[in-house]
């Protein structure tokens, strides 16, 4: 039977992390990234990879794309009660840290994170990281980045014997 996906081509970001000990350990390509925060605070940002502004590094099959070689390998100890947020780059093009801070702070308020991230993506005179990161560029821009959203939020927990 013929393969019918051998000639589709297509790339990706990439960031995997995985926890061994009390030290996540991460591995990057790109412009998706991780958060650690500790007491409602950012204690650890991974870089984020780019060729040039809105460019990632991404991984593909296809001639003259990157490979794994260019992958950014990161380790940060953590404890229980640290909050991982892993996203794409839709997450940190419209949100800012001091936002993620607020929301995980603020435990009263009926906002979770993704629903935010999603709402600022839509907001037209928004100024979000990806507007400020554009105009720097060069590229007037306003407004949220209606762009791929996918977020992972997990807590450090200790297991129980």
């Amino acid at each position: 039977m013929e393969n019918v996906y051998s000639g589709i081509q297509g790339s990706s970001t990439a960031c995997i992390i995985r926890l061994n000990n009390g030290i996540l350990q991460a591995v990057n390509v790109g412009d998706s990234m991780f958060m650690v925060f500790r007491n409602n605070r950012c204690i650890y940002r991974s870089a984020t990879q780019q060729k040039v502004f809105n460019t990632p590094y991404q991984l593909s099959n296809a001639k003259g794309c990157d490979t794994p070689r260019v992958a950014v390998e990161a380790k940060v100890e953590v404890e229980p009660g640290d909050v991982i947020i892993l996203g794409t780059d839709g997450v940190w093009d419209n949100i800012f840290v001091w936002e993620m801070e607020q929301v995980l702070k603020d435990k009263t308020k009926n906002m979770d994170l993704k629903n935010l991230i999603l709402y600022n993506s839509f907001d037209k005179f928004r100024k979000t990281p990806f507007s400020i990161a554009s105009t720097e560029a060069g590229k007037l821009c306003r407004g949220g980045k209606f762009d791929d959203i996918t977020v992972v939020i997990g807590r450090i927990v200790v297991e129980e014997e």
